[in-house]
């Protein structure tokens, strides 16, 4: 069974690995143009990018696919945790919003709920025994 804070941080996971792909799908687009095919009908053997055109739109092609998959698996993520939410004590519901929907520290969220670190831990801890209860009660165990 996933843990709750693993499962709430998958998203943010994602999304970085998201921002990579998307990255190096730009800097291969931008390889792309710096690349020239031979202007000659017959291609010379010791031509050396010969494929290299070809192959790096076949990688901007695999990268964007596997972005587009990402995409719909974080979005996917997102609804089954909003769900939960929904479900959840408002207070505990805001506290686990803010630390892993919007990204905040812990020190940014205990300035929001006016608690010290400490106070502010055990309320985080608290909310993601609430929301691990209802993810196991969501998504079955796995035999």
């Amino acid at each position: 069974m996933m843990k709750a804070f693993d499962f709430l941080d998958s998203i943010r996971t994602m999304e970085i690995r998201i921002q990579i792909k998307t990255r190096q799908a730009q800097h291969l687009r931008d390889t792309m143009s710096n690349i020239t095919a031979p202007m000659d009908k017959e291609q010379v053997s010791h031509t050396k990018n010969v494929s290299a055109l070809q192959d790096t739109m076949a990688m901007v092609l695999d990268l964007e696919n596997e972005i587009k998959e990402l995409r719909s698996i974080v979005s996917k993520r997102q609804k089954e945790v909003l769900t939960i939410l929904d479900q959840m004590n408002a207070e505990n519901a805001n506290i686990l919003s803010c630390r892993f929907i919007e990204g905040k520290s812990l020190k940014e969220l205990g300035k929001i709920i006016f608690l010290s670190r400490r106070q502010t831990e055990r309320r985080l801890n608290d909310a993601l025994d609430e929301f691990q209860n209802l993810l196991n009660q969501t998504i079955p165990e796995e035999a």
